[in-house]
């Protein structure tokens, strides 16, 4: 298959050694993986490779609309134990394109990795030696060999030369098979017994239940007043349905909705929570005692978000609050807003929580809890004094002495 190029630009790169300001890097798509080049610096300009992500790396990817501009989000596994990610941005017009070439690499990769597992089974009484074996007797596939036909994206179409007819089922063994006959004695048939056609064997009939004694005294009374009787042949047991739930927190991801929580406190405006499915945003506005805090839920995953709940928990009654109407279902890639009207009731600590509520089709059952940019400290403004005006102020309020330590968080 022919390698597919496409310009970018990094807008989000966790490790920062991508060109952030341009659209030098490359992202070539291939049958055998996915390259991320860029010119370096220290070797005349020419490509260098950073990346190689094989399909068995990707995690997943969708497409995001910023202001208008289309980009890919990929999210990749970072190492071989398949524990950490890391998440990137690239921004191109053809962000639809680059999404569904790697959504065609990644199926034909899956698909024939499935032909050639089951290819690979060999009878292991057999000494023929396959011409197409390799030394550790996996055998070699190829697209010839399974019939398969790829059309490129400029219309041409690649036959294959030869169709090679697979036995999945071993039907085509040399093998001798014996047929039984028919036992030249045969058993009287009962039409009245418990095989009336004669069919099967008495050794192969299973033994038979125990009978309870006929002179068994029955209570009428108990528990089982037949005797333990199953009139109806014993109908199975329901066993209650399993719930799936969703992984919890990784203390990398716990710690960075504590960085992301300080980074509100002091601009205003950015994110909170990220759990790999649900991003939560929230620009927070304060006046005096009163604040006013929007928040928007974007759902990540091509799934549904069924049972979407969010619930503000004020232990101590530092605010009073009115929260707007609540969706209760966020659809694949979709997104929505929801606000808050806040005013300070009195010095208390700890602050309000936002617990978090919702049941993904993908991963599962999440119900979790993180810290809102809401406590006494957030209720604070300074104040410009001339020295004088705090001087006079300052002897004024020793006359009234008094201390009380709250902890802001």
């Amino acid at each position: 298959d022919e390698e597919l190029i496409f310009k970018v630009k990094p807008k989000v790169d966790p490790l920062g050694i991508l060109p952030a300001s341009d659209y030098s890097t490359s992202l070539r798509v291939s049958a055998n993986g996915v390259s991320v080049t860029a010119p370096d610096s220290t070797n005349n300009g020419s490509d260098r490779e950073f990346f190689f992500w094989v399909y068995t790396d990707f995690y997943k990817w969708s497409l995001l609309s910023q202001v208008g501009k289309l980009a890919l989000l990929v999210n990749v596994f970072a190492d071989s134990s398949f524990s950490r990610r890391n998440e990137y941005i690239f921004r191109t017009k053809e962000a639809v394109r680059l999404a569904t070439a790697i959504e065609y690499f990644i199926e034909k990769f899956m698909s024939v990795m499935h032909v050639r597992l089951e290819t690979m089974e060999e009878d292991p009484e057999s000494n023929q030696d396959n011409s197409n074996s390799n030394g550790n007797g996996l055998q070699q596939a190829s697209a010839d060999e399974f019939g398969i036909s790829f059309t490129d994206d400029f219309g041409s179409t690649s036959a294959p030369s030869k169709v090679a007819e697979i036995d999945l089922l071993g039907l085509d063994n040399n093998e001798s098979t014996t047929i039984l006959s028919p036992s030249v004695n045969r058993n009287v048939v009962d039409p009245f017994g418990d095989d009336p056609f004669g069919e099967s064997s008495s050794s192969s009939l299973p033994p038979p239940p125990p009978t309870s004694l006929p002179n068994q005294a029955l209570d009428p009374f108990g528990d089982d007043p037949f005797g333990n009787d199953d009139l109806f042949g014993g109908a199975p047991k329901l066993s209650s349905p399993t719930v799936k739930v969703a992984p919890a927190l990784s203390p990398a991801q716990i710690n960075q909705h504590r960085l992301w929580l300080f980074g509100v406190l002091q601009n205003g405006i950015g994110p909170i929570y990220d759990d790999g499915t649900l991003q939560v945003m929230v620009k927070l506005d304060i006046r005096l005692s009163q604040a006013k805090l929007v928040f928007n839920y974007r759902n990540q995953s091509p799934g549904t978000l069924t049972d979407f709940k969010i619930e503000f928990i004020d232990s101590n009654g530092l605010i009073r609050f009115e929260a707007g109407p609540l969706k209760d279902s966020v659809p694949g890639l979709g997104q929505f807003q929801q606000q808050l009207m806040v005013e300070c009731m009195k010095p208390v600590s700890p602050g309000v929580r936002m617990k978090i509520l919702y049941n993904d089709t993908l991963s599962g059952l999440r119900d979790t809890s993180i810290d809102l940019p809401l406590f006494v400290t957030t209720f604070n403004e300074p104040l410009t004094l001339p020295a004088q005006d705090f001087a006079n102020r300052w002897i004024q309020a020793a006359q009234n002495e008094g201390q009380e330590i709250v902890k802001p968080l």
